[in-house]
């Protein structure tokens, strides 16, 4: 690459012009450009040519100057990129799993390692761009290969969330691709635009809600420890990962467990898989007294951020108006007291129904 000083390609018209055999006026015949690419794997360069318009020579040649610079044909990028050993996608994207299982790869905003469910999303998404891209080289991946894969997600009526999510994995697999010092090697600007990738709405995504009278024909239909269970994912909010985490017992750092008065459950781990691990909002600290309130539109205990029982999922706050502490999932009390009362019927807790 030291040798190399760069190009400034080569203008040209066709023969019927430079012959003056042709129609057009002094000058201005149709002019085109020359200049040479490099090709992955190849020690021979490709000759490309492209069209400049009716323009005089000069202006030719100062388009074709700047198009070559634009499309960084002699960048040094570009020539790390296409001198590099070629890898295709399947072999890049299992080698980036594989990092991230071992711990090597970590989130960018918390530096933690991937969490396993997050991984098993990756995975469906390299499993699903493997059969469309496998052997495709990294080099060749980029805004047209991209846009194909757009369409062809579309076809497969797959959700938009899902299709922002696998062009994020493709992203990220030809990222993972650095030099010595850490430089991505196959650097790319990414056009949504061009892309097609869709915007997002949460307000359309499909999530599905259900009524109270909904919810109680559901738990008529149930009995035992479910009927308590599927009450208390409706009364809280709870996911049904960080729901089936809960011990019966003193409240501890480590685990999640359930106040004297099962009024306040603090959420420490998430069940996935059978096994636990961090509850998706990170861990907790500890429990804070907030004095019980019976109006309709007040909460029992400390409240987590994003949920309510509204329809949204953003951050709440206590009666006294004080920003909600984030371990503690909260109950209104008539959800409260509905909840305590079947579990006290199938002799499941027995809750403090002293006075603060």
């Amino acid at each position: 690459m030291s040798r190399r000083v760069g190009q400034n390609g080569n203008v040209f018209v066709k023969p019927k012009c430079r012959n003056g055999r042709c129609n057009h006026k002094k000058g201005l015949c149709p002019k085109y450009g020359r200049y040479w690419v490099d090709q992955p794997g190849e020690h021979e360069r490709l000759r490309k040519v492209i069209s400049l318009g009716e323009v005089t020579q000069t202006m030719a040649e100062r388009k074709l100057r700047d198009y070559i610079r634009e499309t960084q044909v002699d960048s040094p990028e570009s020539f790390m990129e296409v001198t590099s050993p070629t890898t295709t996608f399947k072999q890049q994207a299992q080698w980036w799993l594989d990092e991230m299982r071992a711990g090597r790869i970590v989130s960018r905003r918390k530096r933690e390692p991937i969490k396993p469910a997050t991984l098993a999303g990756y995975e469906a998404a390299v499993n699903w761009l493997k059969e469309i891209i496998g052997e495709t080289p990294l080099a060749d991946i980029k805004n047209e290969v991209a846009k194909q894969l757009v369409i062809k997600m579309r076809a497969a009526n797959l959700s938009d969330k899902t299709i922002v999510n696998y062009i994020h994995v493709l992203q990220s697999v030809i990222a993972s691709v650095v030099n010595d010092e850490g430089e991505q090697v196959h650097t790319r600007t990414w056009n949504a635009h061009f892309i097609g990738l869709p915007v997002v709405n949460p307000k359309k995504q499909n999530r599905p809600t259900r009524t109270a009278k909904e919810i109680e024909k559901i738990l008529a239909a149930v009995a035992g420890r479910y009927r308590v269970l599927y009450a208390l994912l409706a009364g809280s909010g709870l996911r049904i990962g960080e729901a089936l985490a809960i011990r019966l017992g003193p409240l501890s750092d480590k685990y999640s467990t359930i106040s004297d008065d099962c009024s306040t459950i603090c959420i420490r781990q998430a069940i996935w898989r059978g096994k636990e691990q961090d509850p998706k909002k990170g861990s907790c600290s500890a429990p804070q007294a907030v004095s019980r309130s019976h109006h309709a539109t007040s909460f029992a205990t400390v409240c987590i951020p994003r949920f309510s029982l509204s329809s949204s999922r953003g951050r709440v706050s206590t009666a006294s108006g004080a920003s909600a502490n984030p371990c503690f999932r909260c109950l209104t009390p008539g959800i409260f007291w509905w909840i305590t009362g079947w579990a006290m019927r199938i002799g499941r807790w027995a809750p403090d129904t002293r006075s603060n």
